[in-house]
C-alpha cells in the first residue's frame, strides 16, 4: 500500500513537471511569434516585453525547483500536498 502511494505521488510530480514544460513551450512560442511578426509591439509596450522575457527564466527556475523537490524522498508528501 505504501509503495503504491509513493508511485502515485511520483506520477503526480511528473505530471506537474510536464505542465510547466508545456507552459514554457507556449511562452517561448508566443515570444518568438511576437518578435517575428510584430517586433514594434514589444518596443512600444515595455511591460509586455518585460513580462514575456522574465516569464521564461522564471518558469525554468520553477521547473528546476519542482524537479529537485519531486526527487527528494523526504519531502514527497509535502510536495504532493502543496497543489502548486
Amino acid at each position: 500500500m505504501e509503495e503504491n502511494k509513493k508511485e502515485i505521488i511520483r506520477r503526480s510530480a511528473v505530471d506537474k513537471l510536464n505542465v510547466n514544460l508545456w507552459l514554457l513551450g507556449v511562452l517561448f512560442t508566443v515570444f518568438t511569434f511576437l518578435v517575428a511578426t510584430n517586433s514594434q509591439l514589444l518596443k512600444d509596450n515595455n511591460l509586455l516585453a518585460f513580462q514575456l522575457t522574465a516569464a521564461i527564466p522564471l518558469i525554468m527556475s520553477s521547473i528546476f525547483a519542482r524537479q529537485k523537490l519531486a526527487c527528494a524522498s523526504k519531502r514527497e508528501k509535502e510536495w504532493h500536498d502543496s497543489d502548486l
